[in-house]
């Protein structure tokens, strides 16, 4: 059986403080910044797609990895570990406002791996000079269980730890309709760590700490779509936090 793996995005606001130099960095399609001089890293904005809600883009970051190989010597062999630079494609999303009862703005989603991410978060705090990304969480506290769940077609799943119960150390659900389920209410006297929920035909997995995932291979103009969609969702729910 082949193991599908999950799709993920993470989600950021811009500082207000820097949004006009961070916004300007990413619409500077064909232009490149260095963010570390000594080894020559950089990012490069290869392109960018504007459209009335968003705008997408393509960016190509530098890093360094260490790539081991062997010498023989004297008879012996003997590994050591050589810097390569390398480079890696990184998809972003600039949303300036979603819109909810609660308005949250400047908003970035990266669709990539942790790591690209957090290097990209590095990357550009580099070149600004300053701290330029708040990591966007979600708030999953029991006073907004039954908001969130007003929101969404159905809870599918859903895992926490540190519930209410000395004979439960965590707690991990899945099905549908889980909301009328009392296991589910004893979910949220714990730390509620990642929420299944369907709208339509799909289904998502949100982190707490701000991470949307999908199994579905679904291209980005769609998972973009469907990101929107949950970030509007969770600001009606007032359940978005900086």
């Amino acid at each position: 059986m082949v193991r599908v793996m999950p799709r993920s995005a993470h989600l950021y606001k811009i500082d207000p403080e820097v949004v006009n130099e961070v916004v300007n960095i990413l619409m500077q399609e064909g232009r490149e910044y260095i963010y570390n001089k000594e080894k020559n890293l950089g990012l490069y904005i290869r392109s960018v797609t504007k459209s009335n809600e968003y705008s997408i883009i393509e960016i190509l970051i530098d890093y360094i990895i260490s790539v081991p190989h062997k010498e023989r010597k004297d008879g012996e062999i003997i590994i050591k570990e050589e810097e390569v630079k390398s480079v890696d494609l990184l998809t972003t999303v600039y949303i300036p406002k979603v819109r909810g009862s609660s308005e949250i703005d400047h908003v970035l989603i990266m669709l990539s791996k942790r790591s690209l991410a957090k290097l990209f978060a590095y990357a550009i705090e580099k070149i600004i000079g300053k701290t330029v990304l708040l990591k966007i969480q979600f708030d999953f506290s029991p006073s907004k269980q039954q908001a969130i769940v007003n929101q969404f077609d159905d809870i599918v799943r859903i895992t926490s730890d540190d519930v209410n119960d000395i004979r439960i150390i965590g707690l991990t659900l899945k099905g549908h309709s889980l909301h009328a389920a009392q296991e589910f209410k004893k979910a949220f006297t714990g730390i509620v760590k990642y929420l299944g929920v369907r709208i339509g035909d799909e289904w998502f997995l949100l982190s707490r700490e701000g991470r949307i995932l999908t199994y579905k291979p679904l291209s980005d103009y769609a998972f973009i779509e469907h990101i929107r969609n949950i970030l509007t969702r969770l600001a009606h729910a007032q359940a978005i936090v900086i």
